[in-house]
Parts: C-alpha cells; structure tokens; sequence
C-alpha cells in the first residue's frame, strides 16, 4: 500500500491523537456543572476526528475512487465545521448572560449550517479557516475585554492559529516531503 502524503498522514494522525487526549482529560478535570468545559472537551474530540479524517483523506484519498476521497474530504471540513461550533458555544456559555443564551447558541448552529454546506458545496479548506477564523477573532475579542484568567493562553492560541492558518493558504513548508499542511499541523 502507497501512502501518498506520509508526513501529511502522520502529523495529521499526531494532531488527530492530541485532540482525542486533551478532549479526554478536560472531560475528566472538570464539573459536569462546568458547561463551557463541556464544550471545550467537545471541541478537541471534533478537533481530533476532523484531523483523523483529513489524515486519512491526504494519505490514502488519492488511492480510493473520486466520491469516496470527496467524501472524506468534506467530512474533514465539516469536522472541522463542528470544531468550530463547540468553541463558540463554550464561548457563549463562559460569558453571555443566561438569559441571552439560546438565541446565541441558535446564532452558533445556524453559521454552522451555513459553514457546514458551504464546505461541501465549495470543499477548499478556506472555508473551515473562515469559518474557524470567526470564532478565534470573538475568543480574542472576548479575552482581551472579559479580563478572565484564560486571557493569556488564548490570545496565544489565537496568535498561533493565525500563524498556522498563514502558512496554510501561503503555502509555507520547508520541503515537498514536509509541506505546508505539515507545518500548518505542527503549528496547530
């Protein structure tokens, strides 16, 4: 069996196994009252399994017939569609009042849908960076004006998703073996 893109294929599978553990250990760590937390946990799993698919589609896609490597790729996006829902609604659950909650947690699953069905009709992973690029400038936002102590490490993680996201779509890499998207995972 070729593995057309090994590097591609394992720092995915890397990333896939970090989001799976993390996702695992803030579900154990936390309150089950602690319903940002919750989504949180449920953002890494989406995280880990968009990764496990898009792995899977950059290492054997090229070797499967043209729906089924469409197919996992647009199941990538979606994941990765889903990951981005789960952030915003720990973001909704961490500082919109109660009584606003549902209409932001409908505001999250209607972009969503939006971003979701745009990613299968237009399968260019632009559309995940835009629709996960939306929830990372409101996490910053939030961060630099709810003043909590995750201000820090998340205006980190937003610097450094903007970074991965540049050298993405830029097309950065050090070699045809170890390519953007690897350096685009290593940064993520």
């Amino acid at each position: 069996m070729t593995i057309h893109e090994p590097s591609t294929l394992l720092t995915d599978y890397m990333l896939a196994a970090l989001g799976v553990v993390c996702g695992w250990r803030l579900h154990r760590s936390g309150s089950a009252a602690n319903v940002s937390r919750r989504w949180w946990s449920r953002a890494m799993w989406c995280s880990g399994v968009g990764a496990w698919i898009g792995g899977s589609y950059h290492g054997f896609g090229p070797m499967l017939s043209t729906a089924w490597s469409d197919a996992l790729w647009s199941a990538t996006l979606v994941g990765l569609c889903l990951t981005s829902a789960a952030m915003a609604l720990a973001l909704v659950h961490e500082v919109a009042p109660a009584a606003q909650r549902r209409r932001w947690q409908l505001l999250v699953w209607a972009k969503f849908a939006g971003f979701a069905s745009l990613a299968v009709a237009l399968p260019v992973f632009l559309t995940a960076i835009a629709d996960y690029g939306a929830v990372m400038l409101a996490l910053a936002a939030a961060a630099l004006f709810v003043r909590r102590t995750w201000r820090a490490p998340m205006l980190a993680a937003v610097a450094l998703s903007a970074l991965a996201a540049a050298v993405q779509q830029f097309g950065w890499g050090f070699s045809a073996r170890f390519n953007h998207n690897d350096l685009y995972h290593v940064i993520q």
